[in-house]
């Protein structure tokens, strides 16, 4: 698998957000399945993007325009065609709430749903197991959110760890595009944490 950005990345917000010591870590360009594992056998965390078959597309043209308002957005749109699509048949709508962030107007779940399966599959069959397990999902352009988490993806999440007979122990969402986590533990709880 080798070294990649999701995990550094993934690596870099743990020992800053959940105060974990880089110390109690090995090499995480040497460690696979999960990817960032402790010395001593504490804590595994897997790390995966969740996107849509849209988002690797629009990813650059989305980094050039965060922070511009709607207005902005339709005229830097007009001069890209594959923009101007979605926009067009309603996959993206530009937003001054959002400060022109551009969310995704269908399905949100079903990808993170789908990612978080196919990790509860392969951890049944090949991950090495640790005192606590923990599934770090990185989120682009999807629109997340307390609530939506709450109300929608517990259950679905649930269902999925009675399907598959596994569990991680938590799962954190990391919104890419707006800078914030969302840790759901054991008990199925949510601490959302802005990172500045």
């Amino acid at each position: 698998m080798g070294f990649k950005q999701e995990e550094i990345l993934a690596f870099e917000i743990c020992c800053k957000y959940l105060n974990l010591n880089r110390t109690d870590f090995l090499d995480i360009e040497r460690t696979e399945e999960p990817d960032i594992q402790t010395i001593n056998d504490d804590i595994g965390i897997e790390v995966t993007q969740v996107i849509q078959p849209e988002d690797g597309e629009l990813e650059y043209f989305f980094d050039q325009i965060r922070g511009l308002s709607e207005k902005e957005v339709f005229i830097k749109a007009s001069k890209n065609k594959r923009l101007r699509k979605c926009i067009d048949e309603g996959y993206v709508i530009p937003n001054d709430i959002a400060n022109g962030v551009v969310f995704h107007t269908n399905d949100n779940e079903t990808p993170i749903i789908e990612a978080i399966s196919k990790k509860l599959k392969k951890k049944k069959q090949s991950y090495r197991v640790f005192k606590k397990n923990i599934l770090f999902l990185i989120i682009t352009f999807q629109f997340i959110d307390e609530i939506s988490i709450e109300r929608f993806l517990i259950d679905k999440i649930k269902n999925e760890e009675l399907n598959i007979l596994t569990k991680f122990e938590n799962y954190i969402l990391f919104d890419k595009w707006n800078k914030e986590l969302y840790i759901i533990n054991e008990e199925y709880s949510i601490e959302h944490i802005k990172i500045a």
